[in-house]
């Protein structure tokens, strides 16, 4: 987990009370389990929770370690054990097994999964047949809809088009149906809402039902903040995702790969010694990245060129008085 996320305060609809209202359930979870605990992470949910939720916060609701979930056995003293997950049945044998190892010890623990954005029946079903469901409490985080940036969200949901697509699983379907909910509710009622693809009318019409058994519960009197929803699937225009990008954001992504608003990048490349590398943010809090992102990097040598001689005539004068 990194600290550092996008600032949002000049975001058009306040994505900050999405990341708060985030920060809240999940502090709120964590203080209902008493005592000092242990943190394990799916390695997939390390960024997005960054995102709304930095370590200090985790520490002050008790967690004393924070680990990432992978095969080996675990070796924690924590009498508290939360397994923060996504619902993936890998997931839940790895989960199973550690319980396993961890009970033949004869250490009196308390286990607690807690899935993110929910349950399944699929995994819990898992976590029956591997001998451990009923040594474990089981919870829900549902941190779906994230604010990257002051003009971006997402669901940090890489595997979805596979799912949906190939696998023929239309369960993140309804996990971007209950986001745009929760954005609704939020922030009122979208008045018009338009989708263009099999898969994004699967959203929309989801997305009505839900405002059909909820709206008896919906705060009427909010004037909606968003005008139009655009819905768009993916199936429709495979091509894109394909074509090399050419803004000054893009091509740090081809070149280097950017994961959470984050980028990793070798310490000789910023003039430093050898070491691990240097995690990078990149978002609006950096006044030269929010002006210079979405450059064509053919415009971009010339913008860089004239921005570095304006900061050396600053230092000239500073030198002069």
């Amino acid at each position: 987990m990194a600290s550092g996320s996008a600032a949002l305060q000049n975001s058009v609809v306040n994505l900050a009370a999405i990341k708060e209202a985030a920060r809240s359930e999940l502090l709120d979870l964590l203080d209902g389990i008493r005592g000092k605990k242990a943190l394990v992470l799916d390695q997939t949910l390390s960024g997005p929770l960054g995102l709304v939720c930095e370590v200090q916060h985790l520490r002050e609701a008790g967690i004393e370690k924070i680990y990432h979930l992978l095969p080996e056995p675990l070796e924690i003293e924590t009498r508290n054990i939360i397994y923060l997950v996504r619902p993936s049945v890998p997931l839940m044998k790895m989960i199973a097994n550690q319980i396993h190892l961890i009970s033949e010890t004869r250490q009196e623990k308390s286990f607690h999964v807690v899935f993110v954005p929910r349950r399944t029946m699929l995994c819990e079903r898992v976590l029956t047949e591997e001998g451990v469901f009923g040594s474990v409490t089981i919870h829900e985080f549902h941190l779906d809809i994230i604010p990257m940036d002051e003009d971006v969200l997402s669901l940090e949901m890489d595997g979805c088009f596979k799912e949906y697509t190939v696998d023929g699983d239309p369960t993140s379907l309804v996990y971007v149906a209950r986001a745009l909910w929760k954005l609704q509710s939020m922030f009122g009622v979208i008045p018009h809402i338009k989708a263009k693809g099999n898969g994004a009318k699967a959203v929309v019409d989801l997305l009505l039902r839900l405002k059909r058994e909820w709206q008896s519960s919906m705060d009427t009197s909010i004037i909606p903040e968003i005008d139009t929803l655009v819905v768009v699937d993916r199936q429709v225009d495979l091509i894109t995702p394909m074509c090399t990008q050419f803004t000054y954001e893009g091509m740090l992504d081809e070149c280097f790969g950017i994961h959470n608003t984050y980028l990793d990048v070798e310490p000789e490349i910023l003039g430093l010694s050898s070491g691990k590398k240097v995690k990078l943010a990149l978002n609006s809090n950096d006044r030269l990245f929010s002006q210079i992102r979405d450059l064509h990097v053919s415009v971009l040598g010339p913008l860089l060129h004239a921005k570095a001689n304006s900061i050396q005539e600053i230092y000239a004068m500073k030198d002069k008085l």
